[in-house]
């Protein structure tokens, strides 16, 4: 049996090998030049932990060859998966319907599954006591966050965005540590957003980040991530996932933010539902 399909059967694996199994579905790649402890270290979990599940999914024949039979099956499965989703020249409006349905459905779905509460809870309590929710990132994504921003402002949250590069620097040369920055990035090697995290830490603003994946430079940088489907090799196709991704996490985090002061929420739209209807 392989190893992806032992891993079906999540139930029988202890609360600590669950943790490990998460982090190598979701960031497979990394995990090419780690050792044992590498990987025990950023599932904050023993060596022998990981040596007990390496052991059990692969018949006791060592890390490396486990890692070299893991990536095969990984890299095969995302192989057939790409011929079902690629979006090619031979499609009609009706294949294009149920693929842009099912990369939306999967994109939410996985990025439910990859939820971390804690980090989430940690999350929403930083950014409904923030002074000031600060966001930082460029092109598509500075549009793609607009809306969701535009509705934390909505819950008596404020909020600043900026579309220059040049205004982004100094406002996180003039953050203070009150305040808390959200980052956004497909690609999580953006070098402006780098040193722009860089300014932040040494003003020790609290940075929370969406990207992929967390060993990024970008992710090694941040005190909170939170992981962002997405696939850089299928050009529109990870572009669908990204975007769907990043607007599930951000309606959460709205969500969570409307939830937590319901009554003065509510009174804030009621109010501007009231004065200003005739915007609509």
């Amino acid at each position: 049996m392989s190893i992806l399909e032992q891993l079906k059967d999540i139930d029988h694996f202890s609360e600590s090998e669950k943790h490990i199994i998460h982090y190598l579905l979701n960031a497979p790649e990394t995990i090419l030049d780690f050792s044992v402890k590498d990987l025990a270290k950023v599932c904050y979990t023993s060596p022998s932990t990981v040596t007990r599940l390496v052991n059990k999914l692969n018949n006791n024949k060592g890390f490396n060859h486990f890692k070299a039979t893991f990536f095969s099956e990984i890299t095969h499965m995302n192989h057939l998966k790409e011929e079902q989703i690629s979006i090619t020249s031979n499609e009609t409006a009706f294949s294009i319907i149920n693929k842009v349905a099912t990369l939306e459905i999967e994109a939410i779905e996985k990025t439910k599954e990859s939820m971390n509460y804690e980090t989430l809870a940690k999350v929403s309590y930083l950014l409904n006591t923030a002074k000031q929710i600060e966001f930082f990132g460029f092109d598509n994504n500075l549009h793609l966050v607009k809306s969701s921003l535009n509705r934390m402002l909505a819950l008596g949250k404020q909020v600043i965005i900026h579309d220059s590069t040049n205004a982004q620097y100094y406002q996180a040369l003039t953050s203070t540590k009150d305040c808390v920055a959200l980052i956004v990035s497909r690609t999580g090697e953006n070098r402006k957003l780098i040193d722009l995290m860089k300014l932040l830490k040494e003003r020790n603003v609290p940075i929370i980040t969406l990207t992929p994946n967390k060993q990024s430079s970008i992710g090694k940088l941040s005190n909170y991530f939170i992981p962002v489907v997405n696939d850089l090799n299928l050009e529109i196709v990870g572009n669908i996932l990204f975007d769907t991704s990043l607007q599930y996490i951000l309606n959460i985090l709205c969500g969570i933010l409307f939830a937590k002061n319901y009554e003065a929420n509510h009174e804030i739209l009621s109010t501007y539902s009231k004065s200003f209807d005739y915007i609509y």
